[in-house]
């Protein structure tokens, strides 16, 4: 598989083992040990990568421009019926919340949470 990570091309060989590619002329990355050329179509999208004497084709994998979702109805209406609804009052005997936070237990922690990318959907 190749992916891209911080503008450089990665080769991952299994689940653990991942390579950084560098740039070895046009369409062509090398790794430590052999080179892999890409083939592109007309808009220079890679077709497939050759590698030896192996020619790996690309997957499709999904819409080939990335995932959208196009809404129904117009964003802000969404977003302002989101904002005024509630959830369902649940009725009933439930046992008290086990959730714990973490920053109370132990001060040193730093929490990193990260909702935002580009495909977000609101």
């Amino acid at each position: 598989m190749i992916l891209e990570r911080d503008g450089a091309l990665i080769a991952r060989t299994d689940s653990s083992e991942e390579v950084r590619l560098s740039p070895a002329g046009r369409n062509a990355f090398r790794s430590p040990d052999r080179t892999l050329r890409f083939r592109t179509d007309a808009r220079g999208r890679a077709t497939s990568v050759a590698l030896g004497d192996s020619l790996w084709p690309r997957r499709r994998l999904g819409d080939e421009d990335g995932f959208r979702i196009v809404p129904v109805r117009p964003v802000e209406d969404l977003r302002r019926e989101a904002l005024a609804d509630s959830p369902p009052e649940e009725k009933g005997e439930f046992r008290p919340s086990e959730l714990v936070e973490l920053v109370r237990l132990d001060p040193t922690i730093k929490l990193d949470i990260r909702y935002a990318t580009p495909g977000n959907f609101l």
